[in-house]
């Protein structure tokens, strides 16, 4: 969902509760409970839209796509020197972060490819474990350089692929069509207030 999505969501938490609580017959306290049980184990992916949608894509090819050429890059002209090793390492210490995350990228492809099972558990573990590297970058350009940028130009520049290649299960391919479907023709916080009550075994119509 974009942030403004998001925003709605925070601000019409009891309402969502609240619709909750009498579709299944039980208590806002109850609600409140069943709803957070639901979610503690599924991630809400928020997009920023206008210049910080922009600014933000940006940064995840930077992240994705730089690493990936950066890498294939860095391999062809150690063929063409005869460079090979810790040597090739020496001249581009960048490596150490773009090389894990482009094995990354395969594990997470094969985990996604694979499903919700023990292989693809395995391939998004070895994923997740590879993105070490560039999760401490993150941390780093986060905590010291995104604060000075959006101070200055008024953007914010928060860097997250790896949170974004970790998230868990969540929608199914067919439940995601439906969702994004109703969503250009009605509110997304009406099709997602009727997902999660349907989740928790309630009706919705």
């Amino acid at each position: 969902m974009t942030d403004n999505s998001f925003c709605q969501l925070i601000e019409d938490t009891q309402e969502f509760i609240s619709d909750v609580a009498l579709s299944l017959d039980v208590s806002n306290n109850q609600a409140v409970s069943a709803v957070s049980n639901f979610f503690k184990d599924k991630s809400i992916l928020v997009s920023q839209s206008r210049v910080s949608g922009y600014v933000y894509k940006i940064g995840t090819y930077a992240q994705t796509a730089g690493s990936l050429t950066m890498v294939a890059r860095t391999v062809s002209f150690a063929k063409m020197a005869g460079v090979s090793g810790l040597k090739i390492i020496q001249t581009q210490p960048l490596l150490l972060i773009t090389l894990p995350t482009v094995g990354a990228m395969f594990f997470h492809g094969c985990g996604s490819l694979a499903g919700n099972n023990t292989v693809g558990r395995i391939c998004n573990t070895i994923g997740n474990t590879l993105n070490l590297p560039m999760s401490y970058a993150e941390s780093i350009y986060n905590t010291y350089a995104s604060p000075v940028i959006n101070r200055i130009f008024g953007i914010p520049t928060l860097l997250n692929y790896t949170k974004q290649a970790r998230r868990g299960p969540g929608l199914d391919a067919q439940e995601a069509r439906k969702l994004l479907g109703d969503v250009k023709k009605e509110s997304i916080m009406k099709h997602m207030k009727c997902w999660v009550i349907k989740k928790l075994g309630g009706k919705c119509d």
